[in-house]
């Protein structure tokens, strides 16, 4: 063999790991959660706080949100899901740049009104998503975020009962 031929030879082999890394890039960025969501789910608001470390300003949670394929909700967004029946004990943020927290009743420790508040976010801040939610995983009470940082949909204050979704 030749040197030629043996580097021709490394050049495509090179070439064929690239193309697998990427379809598998492809696959786990596209397709690797599909089977935990419900067949006919459609997008909601959700709150996800990051377990490891909370975002500091909206570019965070916007990049986090586009690296998720997850939109970041808008107000109006916020508002729907709120009339709805969201409730979550934890701040986000949406595509204005603020930090929102919808909540049915006061709470101390969490809301002290009803209504979707603007919150000046100093810690626990979080990222209010438009997407169709992750089944639930491991970790919290059904009360509380999931072991990946994603919040019920209603949490059972105020007269409302636990829901992990809108939809559910």
């Amino acid at each position: 063999m030749t040197a030629k031929t043996a580097v021709t030879i490394l050049i495509g082999v090179a070439f064929v790991i690239t193309l697998i890394a990427i379809g598998y890039w492809y696959w786990y960025r596209n397709y690797r959660n599909a089977s935990s969501h419900h067949p006919n789910a459609q997008p909601e608001v959700f709150c996800y706080l990051d377990p490891n470390n909370l975002f500091k300003k909206y570019s965070d949670a916007e990049a986090y949100a586009k690296a998720q394929g997850w939109e970041v909700a808008s107000p109006s967004q916020v508002q729907a899901a709120f009339e709805a029946g969201a409730q979550w004990c934890a701040a986000g943020f949406a595509s204005d740049g603020n930090t929102y927290l919808p909540y049915h009743c006061a709470v101390p420790g969490c809301s002290n009104q009803d209504g979707v508040t603007k919150n000046d976010c100093k810690k626990h801040c979080g990222l209010l998503a438009y997407a169709v939610k992750p089944a639930r995983t491991g970790g919290g009470s059904s009360n509380d975020a999931d072991g990946n940082g994603i919040w019920p949909f209603t949490q059972s204050n105020c007269n409302l009962n636990t829901k992990w979704s809108q939809f559910s």
